[in-house]
C-alpha cells in the first residue's frame, strides 16, 4: 500500500488533470491515516528546517479533513467523490 502522502499527491495531480488544473473541495481521512500524514510532514520538516512543523489543516493548499467513517476520499470541485487509491 501506498504512504499516505504519496495517495493525496497521486489524487491531486488526477483532479488537476480532470478538471482544468482546479484544486478539489478537500481530502476527506481516517484519524490514522490523518496521524501518520502528520508525522511524515513533521519528520520531513524537522529533518529539512531544524524546527517543528506548525499544524497544518491543508495538504497542498486543499483542506483536510478527518472521519473515521471514511475510507479516504477527494471531493472534487464539482462535489464528486472518489476513492483514494493506493498504489
Amino acid at each position: 500500500m501506498a504512504h499516505i502522502y504519496e495517495q493525496l499527491v497521486t489524487a491531486l495531480k488526477a483532479h488537476w488533470k480532470a478538471h482544468n488544473n482546479a484544486y478539489p473541495q478537500k481530502f476527506i481521512l481516517s484519524s490514522a491515516d490523518n496521524a501518520t500524514l502528520k508525522h511524515a510532514r513533521a519528520s520531513i520538516s524537522k529533518a529539512v528546517t531544524g524546527q517543528a512543523m506548525d499544524e497544518h489543516t491543508t495538504f497542498m493548499g486543499v483542506k483536510l479533513e478527518v472521519n473515521d467513517a471514511s475510507p479516504g476520499v477527494v471531493i472534487a470541485v464539482d462535489g464528486a467523490e472518489t476513492p483514494l487509491v493506493s498504489q
